[in-house]
């Protein structure tokens, strides 16, 4: 496999370099840049290849071609090498993906995802955002994706490809990933201005071939640390579009028109909405924790106020920025109250990770048919998914507080 230029693009090469940085006209201070379009050919016997010009990644799976825009030399290169690495194989699929050489890049999802569209600003914390999907459907033969910001869909595909990876390690993953009810997804961190979210559902493809259907956007946010412990409630309305327009999807036989209301989707979201921020307030005020404990069904509620103190304590002393396990906290069945709960048991979180640059990775899910908050604190980590998908692997990579007793052994 190669690269072939065309001889008269070739030929005129010189005549149109020019740095970016002066507004494309030639200037012997500033480094030159060139802005050129890439499109990928089929290649037989290939399910999928990736070109990575200074950081840029164009992915093909023998889809439709489109031509891609690309900067070389561009600041979003990096000085590690690239080598290609095969990958275990699940579900009768092949890849041939791409490694750093060093670094933990993979993990980070709204560090990566620094720059790029995917919102519209309008005034002061009121943006509009712009949905996309990609996956597999029942009705297509391939993987398909729509997506107004593609840099946003690759990061989301690479973090779901390490998901399957890891969960296709037990025989009976087929079951588990068949089994696993659609959640919500959102990326934040205490000092990220970008945040992301998503709507997940496992799907497969014509031929049976496993791999979730997702839609996403992605928002800016103006203050990271007050926004991370308010997100249920900032990104409730995305989540709800998302869930809704994914629905259609997944239940249509032939799935166009739904998949093209889901492309042009658009939401309109408010990082600083006063009226929610009321709400929640409101909520507060008439909630004890015994109407917590009605609420949830569950008399350990205190117990897990007092164990979420005590796990993220030496966190705050330590100032480490990682941790290996999620926790996984109850929320209400009333729809209209999860995401205020959710909202609460992040406020009790977030102040112990103030002093560290945390990337949180949100799910709302049902487990073992209860909804579930489940907070993951490594990014990307593909561990924290696979342990929702896999209940085999839950004890190992989740903090569950369906039994606390040991909190009063400590406090006692």
């Amino acid at each position: 496999m190669g690269i072939t230029l065309s001889p008269q693009m070739v030929q005129r090469f010189p005549g149109w370099i020019a740095p970016i940085a002066s507004g494309g006209m030639a200037s012997p201070q500033s480094m030159a840049q060139t802005v050129f379009q890439i499109q990928p050919m089929p290649a037989p016997g290939t399910l999928e290849y990736t070109v990575e010009i200074d950081g840029q990644q164009l992915r093909y799976r023998n889809t439709p071609a489109q031509w891609a825009n690309m900067v070389h030399p561009s600041a979003q290169g990096t000085p590690d090498h690239q080598q290609p690495g095969r990958r275990r194989q699940y579900d009768q699929g092949s890849g041939l993906p791409w490694h750093a050489a060093a670094g933990d890049g993979g993990r980070r999802a709204v560090h990566a995802f620094a720059h790029g569209g995917g919102s519209i600003a309008m005034r002061r914390g009121m943006q509009t955002a712009r949905l996309g999907y990609f996956g597999k459907l029942p009705a297509r033969a391939d993987f398909i994706k729509a997506a107004d910001n593609l840099a946003l869909a690759s990061l989301l595909d690479e973090w779901l490809a390490e998901v399957m990876n890891v969960v296709s390690a037990d025989p009976r993953w087929k079951l588990n990933y068949d089994a696993m009810p659609p959640l919500d997804f959102a990326f934040v961190g205490t000092r990220s201005r970008r945040a992301i979210a998503g709507h997940l559902a496992a799907s497969s493809d014509l031929s049976q071939r496993r791999y979730p259907f997702l839609g996403m956007s992605a928002i800016d946010v103006d203050d990271p640390a007050g926004f991370v412990s308010r997100s249920p409630l900032i990104l409730a309305p995305l989540w709800e579009e998302l869930r809704h327009l994914t629905a259609d999807v997944m239940d249509c036989a032939e799935p166009d028109a739904p998949l093209q209301a889901l492309a042009a989707g658009r939401v309109d979201i408010d990082t600083q909405d006063e009226v929610r921020a009321q709400h929640f307030t409101d909520f507060l005020d008439r909630h004890t924790i015994a109407a917590l404990e009605a609420m949830l069904a569950s008399a350990s509620v205190r117990r897990t106020i007092l164990a979420i103190g005590l796990l993220l304590q030496p966190v705050r002393r330590s100032g480490a920025e990682r941790l290996d396990k999620s926790l996984v906290l109850p929320l209400p069945q009333s729809s209209r109250q999860r995401y205020l709960v959710a909202a609460f048991w992040l406020g009790l979180i977030v102040p112990f990770l103030q002093q560290g640059d945390f990337e949180l990775s949100l799910f709302l899910a049902d487990l073992r048919g209860m909804p579930s908050l489940v907070v993951g604190f490594g990014g990307a980590a593909p561990e924290t998914l696979a342990a929702i998908i896999d209940p085999a692997s839950a004890a190992e990579h989740q903090i569950s507080f369906d039994y606390a007793g040991w909190v009063d052994e400590l406090i006692a």
